[in-house]
């Protein structure tokens, strides 16, 4: 069943489609293979929607990566799991299509799948936005890959979002220009990282960053905790919890594990910062100056042999 009277003769992935009257009541540019999604989806979506344009997507969380697709409505943008567009841009389930018939996203990795996304049957969620809602936008890499968006909404939500090569800038394009409070404040926040209220938000977005007070100079004054302050300086630098490979570190500041209370006035219950973490204890010192003899006379040797096997083949 293929449905959408509004849909243009080219519904090719991720194209555009002008705003036009629906006296049909039909979802714009959404044309769907059959009934069961078609339904779902109906009720997934706002009364009345017009979908603009859509795009494959893969949504990342920790191990889990579950393939959707990523609409874009008239007020709301939606992040639906479980389903896939196949060559016509037509929107199917995914359990419905064989294989060898779906689209990737990630060739490099196997697919994997939550709990609910399993052999034993599919899950088909609805992640909704409202445009006004979204706070923060970052460009992410997701398998050393520049193909991923990191959303940030204002009640504490997040989603890590990959997309197919190609496609990441011009979504990032869109939602710049869709989202005004992305487009008018881009260059003085960045985000807390609750991911899904999981996590306290205190203060989730920190304003101001190039303003009359640094980030740095606000953690100074204590106008925010040590934790928000390094959660900040993980998400500049690209980290989020919903990507193991680039998950939010934590400097090791303190050596102390044994006793029952700490007291913050003694030097011995912090490392030495003027060392690295290799060489913070006599024996690990020893150990890493010993690993790095080892790599060095190994890195001699290789040296040495390739340069002797040049020698004896040059003429």
């Amino acid at each position: 069943v293929s449905v959408a009277t509004t849909a243009t003769a080219d519904s090719s992935v991720g194209a555009d489609t002008p705003d036009r009257d629906d006296p049909a009541g039909s979802r714009g540019y959404l044309d769907v293979v059959g009934e069961p999604i078609q339904q779902r989806l109906a009720h997934m979506f706002e009364e009345g929607e017009h979908i603009r344009m859509k795009y494959l997507c893969a949504r990342v969380e920790g191990l889990d990566v579950v393939q959707g697709v990523f609409f874009f409505g008239k007020e709301h943008l939606y992040v639906v799991d479980a389903i896939t567009m196949l060559s016509t841009g037509e929107v199917a389930d995914l359990e419905s299509v064989p294989a060898d018939s779906k689209p990737e996203i990630i060739p490099i990795q196997e697919h994997r799948s939550t709990k609910a996304m399993e052999p034993t049957g599919y899950s088909v969620k609805c992640h909704k936005f409202l445009y006004s809602d979204i706070v923060d936008l970052h460009k992410r890499r997701y398998l050393l890959m520049d193909i991923a968006l990191e959303l940030f909404a204002g009640d504490g939500r997040n989603h890590f979002i990959a997309f197919r090569k190609g496609e990441r800038n011009r979504v990032h394009e869109r939602l710049l220009k869709i989202c005004r409070v992305l487009l008018e404040t881009s260059d003085s926040k960045i985000s807390g990282m609750k991911r899904d209220g999981e996590v306290e938000a205190s203060s989730g977005i920190i304003r101001g960053l190039f303003g009359d007070k640094t980030l740095t100079q606000k953690w100074e004054r204590g106008e925010m905790t040590n934790f928000q302050y390094l959660m900040c300086l993980n998400t500049l630098a690209g980290r989020s919890y919903n990507d193991l490979m680039q998950y939010p570190i934590f400097p090791w500041v303190v050596k102390d594990f044994d006793s029952n209370e700490l007291d913050f006035t003694n030097p011995d219950t912090f490392r030495d910062l003027s060392k690295p973490m290799g060489a913070q204890t006599p024996d690990r010192l020893k150990q890493f100056v010993s690993n790095s003899k080892i790599g060095k006379t190994r890195r001699d040797k290789t040296l040495q042999r390739i340069i002797t096997e040049r020698t004896i083949v040059r003429p």
